[in-house]
């Protein structure tokens, strides 16, 4: 559900919740109850909106197997995976 085919992003990018849904193909509610839960790390902003870093969701999609959405995909592929815990 890649709705922004030509935005480029780095790891450090910040996306709104919506954009993450966007990305994901997920509702807006669903993201937030993931930040909420401790699952998905946001940041607040001063108006108490929350922020995500493009490097935490990459992780967050990876540790649950999910398919990388084409726009996040370059930026996935220059980070390293991230050791499997337990190992």
């Amino acid at each position: 559900m890649d709705k922004q085919p030509d935005r480029q992003f780095t790891s450090e990018t910040w996306l709104t919740s919506l954009e993450v849904a966007d990305l994901l193909g997920f509702n807006v509610s669903s993201v937030i109850n993931w930040s909420k839960q401790g699952r998905l790390k946001c940041f607040r902003t001063p108006g108490n909106h929350r922020r995500f870093v493009v490097g935490d969701l990459v992780e967050f999609i990876r540790a649950r197997g999910w398919p990388m959405p084409k726009a996040l995909a370059q930026v996935a592929a220059s980070m390293p995976a991230e050791v499997a815990h337990g190992a």
